[in-house]
């Protein structure tokens, strides 16, 4: 209650809060984005709808809806730039760059399953497969939240980014680049 004003940004990745009592600080968790403060969802089996957001204060500050559970696509996929001009998703290269460097890195394995877009709402990277609405399901999704920020990646597995695609190719730069960019634009520290 005391302290997290105190913090530039909270990240649930992959966080069960039901078996540590923690439904009672979602709430504070939304009031800390709405005065300013920054939230990351991070995806896997205990995030998202699977984790059991849904109805919750944490799920109306999501840039999308949260779809009944457990809302969770196992399958390996690429995910693909909606956005390539947006800070979180343009590595400092040009669209044509950003498309190539994405399909060029490996696999995530799997994702959470996310609804619709909330209003003023925008998805960076898309599922190739899955649809919301007729358009690719948002994996990557970031809105502002009264005067704070919050983002939503919907897979656990970025981390092959880094190790597989520098294993296979000898480069896990995008991997850095992606989470540095995400960190510094959810602070927004330019």
């Amino acid at each position: 209650r005391e302290h997290l004003g105190s913090f530039d940004l909270v990240i649930f990745q992959n966080f069960d809060y039901g078996p540590y009592r923690m439904a009672i600080y979602l709430p504070r968790i939304r009031d800390y984005v709405e005065r300013g403060g920054a939230f990351l969802m991070i995806g896997g089996e205990k995030s998202f709808s699977a984790g059991g957001y849904a109805g919750t204060a944490v799920e109306n500050i999501l840039p999308t809806s949260l779809p009944p559970p457990p809302g969770i696509d196992a399958r390996p996929f690429s995910p693909v730039p909606l956005m390539p001009r947006h800070p979180l998703v343009a590595l400092g290269e040009s669209p044509e760059q950003v498309r190539r460097r994405f399909q060029e890195l490996a696999p995530l394995a799997g994702a959470n399953e996310l609804g619709a877009l909330r209003p003023g709402a925008r998805a960076l990277l898309g599922h190739p497969q899955l649809r919301v609405g007729g358009e690719p399901a948002p994996i990557l999704a970031a809105h502002d939240v009264g005067e704070g920020r919050v983002v939503a990646f919907a897979s656990d597995s970025s981390f092959r980014w880094g190790i597989t695609t520098a294993g296979e190719r000898g480069d896990l730069s995008v991997f850095e680049r992606f989470w540095d960019l995400t960190l510094r634009y959810m602070v927004r520290d330019k």
